[in-house]
Parts: C-alpha cells; sequence; structure tokens
C-alpha cells in the first residue's frame, strides 16, 4: 500500500515548498490539482527544469468537467503529462448535473469514458473516477449503472470518504465492500459541522472504513486530502 497527499496551493513557490515537504515527510506520492499543473499541461519538461527532482513525487492529476470533446483533449494531454512525469493515474471528476440524469445517460457516459481509460491503460496510466460531492457519482445507485457500463476494468474508482459522507452515503464501510474490485484510490478526507475538516476533526467514521479495507485485502492507493485549514507542516 503507499500513500499520497493532495492540497491546494497558491503559487509556484508554495507548490515548490509542498512538493518538498511531502517528500521529506515520507508520502509516496502527491496528486496535483489543476491549477497547480494546467500552465505546463504541454510541457511537463517545464515543469520538470522549474521543480527539478521535486517533481518526481507527483504521481497523480485531478481533472474536472463535463466530458464533452474539450475534456476528453484535456484528459489526454494529462495522460501525456503525468505519464512524462513518471506518475501513474489521472483522476477525473465528472462535473454534471444528478437530478435529472437518467440511467441510459449513465451507461452512455461509461462508455465513453471506458474509451478514454483504455487509452491510459496503453499508456500505462490509470483513469479514475471521483465521487464528489454535487455531481452523479455522488450516489450508490449511479455508481451501479456506471461500473456496469465500463468496459474491461479500463476505469477506476476513487473513493472520496469526505464527499460520500456529505452526500448522505454515510455507510463508506459498505461502499467499499461493494465496489471492492473497482476501487484502486482511496482518498481520505473528513466532513463535520456543515465543511470539510482536517482528518479527524469531522464525523467520518475512519475506524469502520479501514476495517473494511482490511476485510476485502485493500492494496492500492490511499491519498490524504487537506483542504489547507492546518499549516502544511501540522498537516503533512
Amino acid at each position: 500500500m503507499k500513500i499520497g497527499f493532495t492540497r491546494d496551493t497558491n503559487d509556484r513557490e508554495e507548490l515548490g515548498t509542498l512538493l518538498e515537504a511531502a517528500s521529506a515527510a515520507g508520502y509516496d506520492g502527491l496528486k496535483l490539482r489543476p491549477g497547480q499543473y494546467e500552465e505546463w499541461l504541454d510541457d511537463p519538461d517545464g515543469f520538470i527544469k522549474t521543480y527539478g527532482e521535486r517533481a518526481r513525487i507527483v504521481t497523480a492529476l485531478l481533472v474536472e468537467g463535463p466530458l464533452d470533446a474539450e475534456r476528453a483533449d484535456t484528459l489526454r494531454r494529462a495522460m501525456r503529462f503525468i505519464q512524462a512525469l513518471g506518475g501513474q493515474r489521472v483522476v477525473y471528476c465528472y462535473e454534471a448535473e444528478p437530478q435529472g440524469i437518467t440511467p441510459i445517460d449513465l451507461r452512455i457516459f461509461g462508455h465513453r469514458v471506458s474509451t478514454l481509460g483504455h487509452e491510459a491503460c496503453d499508456h500505462g496510466l490509470a483513469l479514475s473516477i471521483h465521487n464528489h460531492y454535487g455531481f452523479p457519482t455522488m450516489y450508490r445507485k449511479n455508481l451501479r449503472v456506471l461500473f456496469e457500463a465500463i468496459e474491461d476494468e479500463s476505469v477506476w474508482w476513487t473513493l472520496d470518504t469526505g464527499h460520500l459522507y456529505k452526500a448522505g452515503e454515510m455507510n463508506i464501510a459498505s461502499h467499499i465492500r461493494e465496489f471492492r474490485y473497482m476501487i484502486d484510490n482511496v482518498l481520505l478526507s473528513d466532513y463535520g459541522r456543515g465543511a470539510f475538516r482536517a482528518l479527524g476533526q469531522g464525523e467520518v467514521p475512519f475506524e469502520p472504513i479501514f476495517g473494511a479495507l482490511r476485510e476485502v485485502g485493500y492494496n492500492g492507493w490511499i491519498t490524504v486530502g487537506d483542504e489547507g485549514s492546518l499549516p502544511l507542516a501540522e498537516a503533512l
């Protein structure tokens, strides 16, 4: 099992500090959010030149948006970028209104994203769907339809604990048991009292979550999601 970290930054200098600090703290990888890599999306060599060896801790990218032609192109560019860094994964947050979306819509999306998932596999990468609050993947019923439409294990699931909890899907351990063959990344985030919190300061029941991960023999990535409310050293 490998442990990653993700956190927003405000500028290049702060990102450089995060890259160095995450490595020094013993993390195995770092997931970059859009604002942290977009200016270099077509210039991974420039990113590596800017940050040097610190860039090698980057193992994943987050891409957000509806799956239109523009976003599909962004996902392909993200694959090329993370491959150049020697990373492993592109995490995709599918943005769409959950109200009114039908099982047919989800199946169409599943078939379309499977094409991109196969391309990721061809590059030695994983494409992983993120269950963000406010979008269709926050509900178990939609995940069931989507994963049934995914072709040949081409797309995986980044299970975000805080976003499931906020969506009212509070029995997260049962999600782990049901979708254990789809999970390749567990994003640990905490939520409580109407806001995302530092780990342990919210209401997410982590003990049964880790119990379920042990029960199913999970050995993939665990990524600590920090919302930036604590000083970096303390958060790490």
